[in-house]
């Protein structure tokens, strides 16, 4: 038995005396997020939405959501929640995209980083040099050459620029 399934029951139990706030649903998340429980996460995260509704305060819940389904590769789902996240005003910051492109990267995942990186550049979102040479190396790795080519390129009107490693 893991300390959250403890912690979800015991939630489960008071919820009709005692409603969870965002921050209640955001420890869950985090703890299915640890223990990489996608279907327990899915599931806190729909109730979570329906009893606390969308509110950029809610942030640390949905980042360890999003997490949750990028280890679990279901980058497809991640992406459809933000989408959603997006239309609510609740896209998380550079920092969730940058540890969701390192997943991506580490699991050889070209296509959905390109997906990422789009929602995170189209949405006001400024990369980073870091950033860049992760997706350009994953990229290069993919053969992917082209695509490589047009960041290495839009790199400075960014004012991102290159290094040796890019």
């Amino acid at each position: 038995h893991f300390q959250t399934e403890i912690a979800a029951e015991f939630v489960e139990k008071i919820k009709t005396k005692i409603p969870p706030d965002a921050d209640s649903f955001a420890i869950l998340l985090e703890g299915w997020e640890k223990e990489g429980n996608v279907a327990k996460a899915k599931t806190m995260f729909a109730e979570m939405v329906i009893r606390v509704g969308w509110s950029p305060e809610n942030m640390s819940a949905y980042v360890s959501f999003l997490n949750t389904l990028i280890q679990d590769s279901q980058a497809d789902e991640a992406l459809k929640f933000l989408h959603v996240m997006k239309g609510k005003n609740c896209l998380p910051g550079l920092k969730f995209f940058s540890n969701a492109l390192d997943v991506l990267n580490n699991q050889n995942d070209s296509a959905h980083a390109l997906s990422l990186w789009e929602i995170m550049t189209t949405n006001g979102l400024i990369p980073n040099l870091v950033m860049y040479n992760s997706i350009i190396t994953l990229l290069c790795k993919k053969d992917e050459i082209t695509n490589a080519y047009q960041l290495l390129d839009e790199m400075p009107f960014n004012g991102v620029f290159p290094n040796s490693l890019t």
